[in-house]
């Protein structure tokens, strides 16, 4: 899976400044954990799969299901 960086996105779409504009309040769980996370999973190399830390906090979000399931999870997993 291949995802823009999100420093390419609008700056009004990118989590981080989303929290300083609207807080935190105004912002999902995978938005909120991208910004703990800062960084994503993979690179961005051409032809190499890379996720942005938003694309892969929603997918330890689906994968764990939820902040709690994630919560719950071994360090190895």
């Amino acid at each position: 899976m291949k995802s823009d960086r999100i420093r390419n996105w609008p700056k009004q779409e990118r989590p981080r400044e989303r929290l300083l504009a609207e807080g935190a309040d105004r912002l999902t769980e995978a938005e909120l954990l991208a910004i703990i996370l800062r960084v994503g999973k993979g690179t961005f190399r051409e032809g190499i799969p890379g996720q942005n830390a938003s694309d892969f906090a929603r997918t330890l979000l689906s994968e764990f299901r939820g902040l709690r399931g994630l919560d719950r999870a071994h360090t190895q997993e």
